[in-house]
């Protein structure tokens, strides 16, 4: 038998064919995993134009907290943020008491991003209002108007010294 005739014969019997079929099965569902097919989160892929939506998203709940519009500044938390203060105020008061350098920074810059847990994360360096330089880690979550909202956001006091 020839290369062409084996070809055509194979797969023989229809265990071949099942085990082919379990293989490209595990490689279509791994390779995501596994971080192959590139940024993933359980939101799917994200593209540049997302990282941008969500730089915009904290820039402006920053400017809402620069302009103590408590109401513009709620609005772009999730809603499990929003279940857990009830009103724009609470919200407001827990900022302006325990994130101090989020309420005024004196300057923001923009840093890299990842993929933690399946949740897309922002990374920004804030200075506080008294020279203190944080990393602020911003959680995002895509809801189901498919618009960015923060889900959260951890302070990390840096070595970085403020100019």
């Amino acid at each position: 038998m020839n290369d062409i005739e084996t070809c055509r014969t194979y797969p023989r019997n229809p265990t071949d064919v099942l085990w082919w079929v379990s293989c490209m099965l595990f490689l279509v569902c791994c390779i995501p995993i596994l971080g192959v097919a590139g940024e993933r989160s359980r939101f799917g892929e994200i593209a540049n134009a997302d990282w941008q939506e969500i730089k915009q998203t904290i820039s402006l709940q920053l400017a809402a907290f620069e302009r103590d519009d408590h109401v513009a500044a709620f609005s772009y938390a999730s809603i499990s943020i929003k279940r857990q203060f009830v009103t724009a105020e609470n919200f407001l008061a827990l900022v302006r008491a325990a994130y101090p350098a989020i309420y005024r920074p004196r300057a923001v810059e923009f840093l890299g991003h990842h993929i933690r847990r399946g949740f897309p994360y922002q990374r920004v360096q804030v200075v506080a209002p008294d020279g203190a330089v944080f990393e602020a880690q911003y959680k995002m979550l895509r809801e189901h108007d498919q618009i960015w909202k923060i889900d959260g956001c951890v302070l990390k006091p840096t070595n970085a010294t403020s100019t």
